[in-house]
């Protein structure tokens, strides 16, 4: 008995030799599911007991990437969160919170030590392998994301304003700086979602003067000094997509009275969709062609709710020029939608009469930027 009792008091004391080893595969979102893309953000985990309690750390570029972890005592159980620095300087980081369900019924989710901190803990009797975890990012931290605005487009042009949309490869805050001087853009306009931070952006400015030209820059992101404002560079126009920051201002040329005559409401409407789910919120763009003429560009962007409605009034579509309105009868529509999330989906030639008023399903299942 007593030489049974030595093995196996042998075979737990050797037993705190062998180790086992682990990989989280980190990834960080923002509150409306969208990756975060922002600053770095560092990963901490310890084993404990025994006592003392020491931290590792491992840095995440933008808030993503494999942690490995190694224990080689089978007391312990181990901790693991992440915490974002808003300034390094000064002791003030965040510890982000795991969302989501845990990926294996031996790893919880919960808040411990002291003071309490957001974490993921597991026991040593986790199998070895590799594990997905997700953590949320706060709002502000999303909303400081300063990302490179994307397709930028002018729609829904009249004579009193115009609306200014754009993308970005992740969710952020966005507002336009504009006026009718380029050194003057002293004028400024939130995010028609305002507060809310979103992949999909579009600003309406109106109460503007008919047949003046007006100059505008794009912010992205919480800061908005004025050489970290997107313009174009040198020798590039919107078409050409190339924006950067401290660029020059875009100008557009409100059109003249002829606008002030709106047409009969000629309504298109539908519904958006990525997979069989409604979009958090999603941008939709029209443009009309007829007899190898192209319309401008008209669009539509939900408010951010749950509802996957979306309207475009095409009575109002203007010819490129803007002298006057698009013919628009018996015209084939190019629709094309984009959700925060990074889908987009397109209906080509769909001719009006067959579109109106029908109501039409825009599905949103292709990658925006899996080309950029």
């Amino acid at each position: 008995m007593r030489d049974y009792d030595a093995i196996l008091g042998y075979a737990k004391i050797n037993s705190k030799d062998i180790s086992s080893s682990w990989t989280f595969n980190v990834n960080t979102v923002c509150p409306d599911g969208s990756s975060y893309v922002g600053n770095d953000i560092e990963a901490f985990y310890a084993f404990w007991p025994p006592s003392p309690l020491e931290w590792e750390t491992a840095s995440l570029n933008h808030g993503s990437g494999s942690v490995n972890v190694t224990s080689t005592n089978s007391n312990n159980a181990c901790y693991l969160g992440l915490n974002f620095d808003q300034t390094p300087e000064e002791d003030d980081g965040i510890a982000l919170v795991p969302t989501g369900t845990p990926p294996h019924e031996k790893i919880a989710y919960g808040e411990w030590f002291n003071p309490l901190m957001p974490m993921v803990k597991y026991s040593r009797d986790l199998p070895a392998g590799a594990y997905d975890i997700t953590f949320q990012a706060t709002e502000e931290m999303c909303a400081a994301q300063d990302l490179l605005p994307q397709k930028v487009a002018i729609s829904n042009v009249y004579n009193g304003g115009f609306t200014v949309s754009w993308l970005t490869d992740g969710s952020t805050l966005g507002k336009v700086f504009y006026g009718t001087e380029t050194d003057d853009l002293s004028n400024e306009k939130n995010d028609e979602a305002t507060g809310s931070i979103f992949g999909v952006h579009q600003i309406t400015l109106d109460n503007l003067s008919p047949a003046t030209e007006y100059f505008f820059k794009i912010c992205s992101g919480s800061n908005c000094e004025k050489e970290r404002l997107y313009g174009l560079s040198t020798g590039k126009s919107l078409e050409d997509g190339s924006l950067q920051q401290d660029g020059n201002p875009i100008s557009f040329t409100t059109p003249g009275e002829l606008s002030l005559n709106r047409r009969v409401p000629l309504p298109i409407f539908g519904v958006a969709k990525v997979g069989s789910e409604s979009p958090n919120r999603f941008l939709v763009r029209l443009v009309a062609n007829n007899n190898d003429n192209s319309s401008s560009v008209l669009s539509f962007i939900s408010d951010g709710s749950d509802s996957d409605q979306w309207l475009v009034e095409l009575g109002n579509a203007k010819d490129r020029d803007y002298l006057g309105f698009f013919n628009i009868e018996g015209a084939l529509l190019n629709i094309t939608g984009f959700s925060s999330l990074g889908k987009m989906g397109q209906l080509d030639n769909l001719r009006v009469g067959e579109a109106q008023p029908v109501k039409t399903t825009l599905s949103l299942d292709e990658d925006i930027f899996k080309n950029e």
